[in-house]
């Protein structure tokens, strides 16, 4: 496909207000018709072409799970907002098969400028992303502050549970910024911890 032809396919999508796409949302038939010629932009190199399929696919969700394998390769893109869209097309298509956008989301979170959104994505796959704690212990003791906090949000989101996420939990509780250990306390709250509920 060319960036021409993936360029008319991607108006007739995005034409009122993304009919196609949110019909395909609920659709499988309909998805069955238009996730392919999707799949077909994702190998156009071109970054505005690979930006619209993605945020294409993000639209639709689960339905154009097979699309997810083509999307992987982008979460490797040389341009930072190509991968970033790759992170939530990803884990939009893969929403109920959270645990084949894992080791993915792992891999992006350990780039510094996608740690963000690769915690986002993992967030957003709710408890199928409990086996990837790691991530948020390792990043609860980042320099920002919001990474911190976003660090113990994710925690309590995927349900993470252990004598590692108490012990992240109980730091954070001191954390400098009231953020932090407002979020602390939430995580704490959902595990139980007694005695650090309290934010001063």
């Amino acid at each position: 496909m060319t960036p021409e032809e993936a360029e008319r396919v991607l108006v007739r999508y995005e034409s009122n207000l993304n009919a196609d796409l949110y019909k395909s949302r609920w659709d499988a038939e309909y998805a069955s018709k238009v996730v392919p010629n999707l799949i077909k932009c994702l190998k156009v190199d071109d970054k505005l072409v690979l930006l619209r399929a993605l945020r294409a696919l993000d639209l639709i969700g689960p339905e154009a799970r097979e699309a997810g394998m083509h999307v992987l390769p982008l979460l490797r893109h040389n341009d930072a907002h190509v991968q970033i869209n790759a992170i939530y097309a990803l884990t939009a298509v893969f929403y109920r098969e959270g645990q084949r956008a894992l080791d993915a989301l792992v891999e992006a979170a350990k780039d510094p400028a996608l740690l963000k959104d690769a915690m986002y994505g993992l967030i957003r796959l709710g408890e199928a992303a409990k086996p990837t704690k790691e991530v948020f212990i390792t990043a609860s003791g980042h320099k920002d502050g919001r990474i911190r906090r976003l660090a113990l949000r994710g925690l309590r989101e995927i349900g993470a549970e252990g004598p590692d996420v108490n012990d992240t939990a109980l730091r954070a509780a001191h954390d400098k910024s009231l953020q932090v250990r407002t979020a602390a306390a939430k995580l704490s709250l959902k595990l139980n911890i007694q005695g650090t509920h309290k934010n001063k």
